[in-house]
């Protein structure tokens, strides 16, 4: 009986001990802040305007994340279960000098005191579009 409640703490102790260490590789490598300004704007079938806006969202990126763009304008990293077509940017490196990304099917390199324009992967005649200009900060490793 000793033995199970001893396995059944196993586990737990893998987990906490690299923390407690400082040998957790969860947020090792380099990382950085990428800011994604959204505006948006349309007009309906009939011509009237549907209205138009901007905002912005922040997100810790690594090498190897991947980015989708929801049909609202919104991004969301890494998320289970998106299409392929959803996909927007995967960053590949972070270094010293900048991001490199593949940006709709496009590789750059973006550094920390430039923007880059991405288009939307969806853009519809008589509705929302959006567009969006990310930018990349605070390198660390």
């Amino acid at each position: 009986m000793k033995l199970k409640k001893f396995f059944r703490f196993v586990p737990i102790i893998f987990l906490i001990l690299p923390t407690l260490f400082g040998c957790s590789n969860w947020n090792s490598g380099p990382h950085c802040t990428m800011t994604v300004e959204t505006s948006y704007g349309g007009c309906g079938i009939d011509g009237q305007s549907l209205g138009s806006g901007s905002f912005a969202e922040t997100f810790q990126v690594m090498n190897n994340d991947c980015f989708y763009e929801d049909f609202d304008g919104h991004w969301m990293k890494n998320p289970k279960d998106m299409s392929d077509e959803q996909l927007i940017i995967k960053i590949c490196r972070i270094e010293e000098d900048g991001v490199t990304a593949v940006i709709n099917d496009k590789e750059e390199k973006i550094s920390y005191s430039s923007d880059c324009n991405v288009s939307s992967k969806f853009i519809v005649c008589d509705g929302i579009n959006y567009g969006y200009v990310i930018s990349f900060s605070d390198y660390s490793e």
